[in-house]
């Protein structure tokens, strides 16, 4: 299920890549729309992995406090055992990570091939392609 706030940002970065690349014709159209929907699938992948780290947290919450108030006031960042303790925390089983690379790695070269198929219409027709990226 689509959260309305989420349809509604989709649609601004979509209006926002368009105002960027001012497509003209059904391809440059096309390829905004592949931009727009890589753009949408790399931030929902970051929020994906700060959702993982804020699970893996909330999870060993009580180990941390635990260990945090033996410590007194030394605190994450001026301990290394603690500091070991929450990296762990911070990282993606094998499994996750090789899923997480993965998914990656394709929205990436279907972002750089649409940014520059972009490019090539746009040379094609006579204009200077707009070819920094949104991200």
């Amino acid at each position: 299920m689509v959260r309305v706030d989420d349809e509604v940002r989709y649609f601004v970065l979509r209006a926002e890549v368009a105002a960027h690349y001012k497509p003209v014709g059904f391809e440059e159209e096309l390829r905004c729309e592949e931009i727009a929907v890589a753009i949408w699938q790399r931030r929902r992948l970051l929020r994906y992995d700060s959702g993982q780290i804020a699970r893996s947290l909330a999870q060993h919450r009580s180990i941390v406090r635990t260990t945090s108030s033996a410590q007194g006031d030394a605190g994450v960042g001026n301990d290394p055992e603690l500091d070991a303790i929450t990296d762990h925390l911070l990282l993606l089983s094998k499994e996750d990570l090789d899923r997480r690379s993965r998914s990656d790695s394709l929205i990436t070269k279907r972002l750089n091939f649409a940014i520059a198929e972009m490019a090539r219409l746009q040379v094609q027709r006579g204009v200077r392609p707009n070819s920094s990226l949104l991200l």
